[in-house]
């Protein structure tokens, strides 16, 4: 409203100040007064501009007394130019400073949401640590318990071992005691067990003097000479009937002893070794059964040398119960199993032997089994590489528990 009458004030004073300058000029012009020397026409041109001069004058008069801004812009244009241009220039810095602050913004948005993408992971991540701690303390817990009852049973053990060492001190003494009879009562089981080895051997050997096919005498004999052949014979013959005589046998009418045997038996055998190389396992056995009271009609093996064990061979085994006492006769029952099978393949084991084991050996088998509980594996096994020509046959006793 303001500016609406500013305006309509200029207009009339404008139409005012017109009116006056019109009637001036006509005045002017009606009393032929001139200006300046003029001609009254050009009088009357200096009035009309005169007037617009008023008309300007009078309007900026006005809007200089009525506006602030006019007058600011009539006397302090210069003044306000420089204001502009620095505005102006402080206008560019501020679009500059406000770019700057817009990438900046643009950074920290970017920094933000890779924050918050931090955030998030490490937000995962506390869940994660918080569900593993748990679970680590859950397995503590367990792993305590597990402890506390692993200690509680140590101290148990504790107190078992403590009460085994004293009995083992307490027992000690006796062990000793007991070593010590053990030792004097394997030497007199180990009389007793060659003692009776020798009597179940005579024992088995039934009611007749000598059975068919029985050994009376065997003997290694060297191929050689003729002569020094029949003479290893002759030896080997005169050892059977000095046996035949011990067990009961006599000469016949018309013999000088109680062993007979063909002489071209006698000489095929001589020439047999005689031919051939090396050394020879010459058996004198029982032609028939013999009783007692009657001459022993022999004939002769020839068993060429070869080897019939390696070391370490298991000859015979048995399955037995182990922990129980008495087991001697299985123990005798094996190694005259063992006997039967060297004797079988030509060696040469003096009569009443069944092997080369002493008694000593023969006892600690018998004492292994009774260690034993449950079923146990005698094994005869041959001591070394073992030729027929080789007896007696060395064996030892392994015993193993059989589970």
């Amino acid at each position: 409203m303001y500016g609406m009458g500013l305006v309509l004030i200029l207009v009339l004073m404008g139409g005012s100040i017109a009116y006056l300058g019109d009637a001036v000029g006509m005045w002017v012009g009606r009393k032929r007064l001139t200006l300046f020397g003029l001609r009254p026409k050009h009088s009357s041109i200096v009035v009309t501009v005169i007037t617009g001069m008023l008309i300007a004058g009078a309007s900026l008069a006005v809007l200089t007394l009525a506006s602030h801004d006019v007058r600011n812009a009539l006397f302090r244009m210069k003044e306000i130019e420089v204001t502009l241009a620095q505005t102006h220039e402080a206008l560019l810095a501020s679009e500059e400073e406000l770019d700057i602050l817009k990438g900046m913004l643009q950074r920290q948005r970017e920094a933000a949401a890779e924050l918050s993408g931090a955030r998030d992971r490490a937000v995962a991540e506390r869940d994660a640590a918080l569900a593993e701690l748990e679970a680590l303390e859950g397995e503590m817990a367990r792993v305590q318990a597990a402890l506390a009852e692993a200690r509680a049973e140590l101290e148990e053990w504790k107190g078992r071992v403590a009460a085994l060492r004293e009995l083992a001190e307490s027992l000690e003494d006796t062990v000793q005691k007991l070593q010590a009879s053990e030792a004097k009562l394997r030497r007199d089981l180990a009389a007793l067990s060659e003692h009776y080895l020798a009597l179940e051997t005579r024992l088995r050997s039934g009611a007749f003097v000598y059975q068919k096919g029985e050994i009376v005498a065997a003997s290694v004999i060297r191929a050689g000479a003729p002569a020094q052949v029949e003479a290893q014979i002759e030896a080997l013959l005169h050892q059977a009937a000095e046996a035949a005589l011990g067990r009961g046998a006599r000469p016949a009418p018309g013999s000088d002893g109680a062993a007979v045997v063909e002489a071209e038996r006698r000489r095929e055998a001589a020439e047999a070794i005689a031919a051939q190389d090396g050394a020879w396992v010459v058996r004198a056995v029982a032609r028939q059964n013999t009783v007692q009271g009657e001459p022993l009609l022999l004939d002769l093996e020839l068993i060429p040398e070869t080897v019939i064990y390696r070391a370490g061979e298991v000859i015979g085994e048995r399955l037995l119960q182990g922990g129980r006492p008495h087991q001697e006769a299985e123990v005798l029952n094996l190694v005259e199993e063992v006997h039967r099978d060297a004797v079988a393949k030509g060696m040469v084991i003096p009569e009443g032997s069944i092997g080369l084991i002493h008694g000593e050996e023969f006892v600690d088998a018998l004492v292994r089994l009774r260690r034993i509980q449950g079923p146990a594996r005698l094994s005869a096994v041959a001591a070394k590489d073992t030729l027929n020509t080789e007896g007696p046959l060395e064996i030892r006793l392994e015993v193993e528990a059989a589970g």
